[in-house]
């Protein structure tokens, strides 16, 4: 979920629902029932029967009635019922956009002025429908005019990216200003961004973390990480590793891959808290599918003996084609190291990397060659790919060369006569 979504679904139905999901919980055996026209619309907790069906329990769930149910009572005037069809065929990709735009609108004029700025969201964001920064742009204007403070929020994007109208920044903050003065805190943050790079000679790095503040006292997760850096950094404050571990942690504790990566760095380097490499690798974990340098920490700190991770972290890269993976699983085979040891797959990986131009597999090659691992020793075979290295300056390629002629210096020897020989004759 994106944080403009985040922002879109305060107040919105679905959510509702879920947070009274215990005190609306009318479930049990629903779909034996078959309520009427008159028993829907006779009471407003038949809304919550609806969604009951929608988005209860596995066993309960019943769209297809949900959607009658819902369907009857958005007929009678509920706006909550027509905001929540707008919902179901917004994510339907089969579903015509038309249905989409009809039930946001019905919610609209019937008074749920969250609706407008749903509706213009789909065009922004372009959900189920191609992307319309301009009708975006007016649905927000719409909201906005009629005091909706996400439409406003939304309002300040557009004035802030250049979307749907010419780009203002002034005009981005005075909105994000009315937009908390609406309820919002969500733009706080987003002041706070302003502040922080997009003022350019105005940025005021000091307001930034200020407003950091005011959004993570809101709870605003983003806010969280945001001013996590400012203290790690002393940025528009003083370093405070302390609290910046803390505010690392509760961004952490939401989800927010940033926070759990930098939360893993302070464990590490025992930056604001006591040094627990153990703890570290598992957040370097949970954030590894979606954080690069996550993986390859957690890789060198496994190489190291912590954890037992790194091989298979680095074979699912290389299988998804990521040449540096593919490198570092041809070594762990070659050396054992996190895997069995079995120098011919490492072999086979590193000619495979040399012939899909990696070059920088041309001294490991060189090596299993001279040495004999996962090939028939050739050290002649060896000292040419070195060459090779050594025309393509591939660091490391000189060292290599050195390393060969010390650990085989009768076999060097002779294969430098037997040049000589060759040289002479031709």
């Amino acid at each position: 979920r994106t944080k403009k979504d985040v922002h879109m679904e305060i107040n919105n139905p679905e959510v509702i629902y879920k947070e009274n999901l215990t005190k609306y919980n009318f479930t049990k055996n629903l779909t034996k029932h078959n309520f009427t026209k008159n028993d829907l619309l006779s009471s407003p907790d038949y809304y919550w029967v609806a969604l009951s069906l929608l988005l209860g329990n596995e066993k309960s769930k019943n769209e297809k009635l949900a959607i009658h149910y819902l369907k009857i009572l958005s007929d009678g005037g509920n706006r909550e019922a027509s905001h929540i069809l707008g919902l179901i065929y917004e994510n339907k990709k089969e579903s015509d956009f038309t249905q989409v735009e009809m039930y946001y609108m019905r919610s609209f004029i019937q008074g749920n002025l969250y609706a407008i700025n749903r509706l213009g969201l789909c065009y922004y964001q372009g959900y189920n429908t191609a992307i319309d920064f301009r009708k975006a742009f007016e649905l927000f204007k719409l909201g906005y005019d009629l005091g909706n403070s996400l439409a406003t929020h939304n309002l300040a994007e557009c004035y802030r990216n250049g979307h749907g109208t010419v780009k203002n920044l002034t005009k981005a903050y005075e909105l994000y200003q009315e937009s908390i003065k609406m309820g919002n805190p969500y733009a706080l943050v987003e002041i706070g961004q302003l502040y922080d790079h997009e003022f350019g000679q105005e940025s005021n790095l000091t307001k930034a973390f200020e407003f950091y503040q005011l959004g993570a006292a809101f709870g605003i997760d983003d806010a969280y990480t945001f001013l996590g850096q400012y203290y790690y950094k002393g940025i528009g404050t003083k370093v405070n590793l302390k609290l910046a571990f803390q505010n690392f942690l509760k961004g952490a504790n939401l989800g927010l891959v940033e926070s759990i990566f930098n939360s893993a760095e302070c464990y590490r380097k025992g930056h604001g808290t006591e040094q627990n490499p153990t703890k570290a690798a598992e957040l370097y974990e949970l954030c590894s599918m979606n954080h690069t340098q996550s993986k390859y920490i957690l890789g060198n700190m496994n190489d190291q003996g912590i954890g037992t991770e790194a091989f298979q972290l680095w074979k699912r890269d290389a299988d998804n084609g990521s040449k540096d993976a593919k490198y570092k699983v041809a070594i762990c085979y070659l050396y054992g190291k996190g895997v069995g040891k079995d120098e011919s797959k490492g072999f086979i990986y590193l000619q495979e990397l040399l012939e899909d131009g990696y070059v920088d597999a041309l001294i490991e090659l060189s090596f299993c060659y001279a040495d004999g691992r996962g090939v028939k020793q050739d050290i002649r075979k060896g000292f040419k790919y070195l060459k090779k290295a050594q025309k393509m300056a591939v660091p490391g390629a000189k060292e290599a060369l050195e390393k060969i002629k010390r650990d085989h210096p009768i076999k060097t020897f002779l294969i430098y006569m037997l040049e000589q020989i060759i040289f002479m004759i031709k």
